[in-house]
């Protein structure tokens, strides 16, 4: 097992806004929050957390740790009581952390890249780009092991001379096959009033593969996406099946410049079909993200298509087995709650 540092964090309670829970990094320390739905997520790192970081006093902290997410400042997620609170506390905790000369870290889960205003801060967040600020690290999204029932053990495909990709979700109704009228109306009056947009990413690289005679697809296409609530139980199997039945899984931003599928194929043990636009990934500074997926630009987005046939045939079966097998044991070791925070003391250098 790999050396892991301790780190020294001081955060307080006291900075809380009613209401708002506590960032996942202070779990083994405070305890689960209250509205936390999914426990077993961070069973491992409820245990060995306590290994990774040590509260302590102000003076002797290595990193001062704002004790909520910088999403409750904002009014997509809090109420506007709420967020103008918890950006008080924000900026007091921030103050304080400065007259203390100690860096502050920060969490933004969000679609927005926007600014986090505090200084002296390390933020991670899941949605920002590499050209836009020094201070951020990117930041996964924790889910239930995929593969918990079966021992964390991913089922290998086999090399077949065809690659398939597959794809679940928003695509728009261009590509979306019967779609009722009353949506497309929608749309076409949104249109009317923001203009006609161009192909997004996505839906240019869903009709590049789509028209390759040497990809099998398996797309299925959705008029919306799903917003800030969670999908329904049957939408959610059909999306992991469609991972786990395919070789590779498209992978491209949505709102945010960021993929949740991304985190889910690697989870799976699948390659990510992953299109570039300048996302932050974690790790990345140490991380080639490149050994693990098809990586593509988005200037390369036209060629997708055969990007991915050339990729797939320079492989034998063994390469193709063993390249599941690192997309399993990446997510295990650096994606995980467990794995992301035991490796948390790589961004600072004291």
């Amino acid at each position: 097992m790999a050396a892991v540092r301790c780190l020294n964090v001081y955060s307080s309670r006291e900075s809380l806004p009613p209401g708002v829970p506590h960032v996942a990094l202070l779990f083994p320390l405070w305890g689960l929050t209250g509205n936390e739905s999914t426990p077993n997520v961070y069973a491992p790192y409820l245990s060995n957390g306590t290994e990774y970081f040590r509260m302590t006093s102000p003076d002797e902290a290595d990193v001062f740790v704002l004790p909520f997410d910088w999403r409750y400042t904002t009014r997509f997620f809090a109420s506007s009581q709420t967020a103008e609170a918890a950006k008080r506390a924000a900026l007091v905790f921030a103050s304080r952390a400065a007259d203390f000369g100690k860096p502050l870290v920060a969490f933004f889960v969000s679609d927005s890249d926007d600014e986090v205003p505090l200084p002296n801060s390390v933020i991670f967040r899941t949605s920002t780009s590499r050209d836009l600020r020094q201070n951020e690290f990117g930041m996964p999204v924790f889910f239930e092991d995929v593969l918990q029932s079966n021992a964390g053990i991913a089922a290998l495909r086999l090399k077949k001379r065809f690659p398939t990709v597959g794809f679940c979700g928003f695509a728009g109704y261009r590509l979306v096959p019967n779609v009722p009228l009353r949506g497309q109306i929608r749309s076409f009056a949104r249109w009317v009033r923001k203009g006609f947009p161009q192909l997004t990413l996505r839906e240019r690289a869903i009709v590049a593969l789509r028209r390759h005679p040497f990809i099998e697809t398996d797309f299925i296409l959705r008029e919306t996406s799903k917003g800030r609530g969670e999908l329904p139980p049957h939408v959610r199997q059909t999306f992991q099946r469609n991972i786990q039945s395919t070789d590779y899984t498209l992978c491209v931003r949505g709102h945010g410049n960021w993929s949740v599928r991304f985190y889910e194929t690697l989870a799976w043990g699948r390659i990510p079909l992953f299109v570039d636009t300048s996302c932050v990934l974690p790790y990345d500074f140490e991380i080639n993200y490149r050994d693990v997926s098809l990586w593509v630009t988005s200037e390369e987005i036209d060629s997708i298509a055969d990007r991915l046939v050339d990729f797939h045939g320079a492989l034998d079966a063994d390469q193709f087995a063993h390249l599941q097998r690192a997309c399993r044991s990446l997510w295990e070791q650096r994606l995980t709650p467990d794995g992301f925070f035991s490796n948390f003391w790589r961004h600072f250098q004291f």
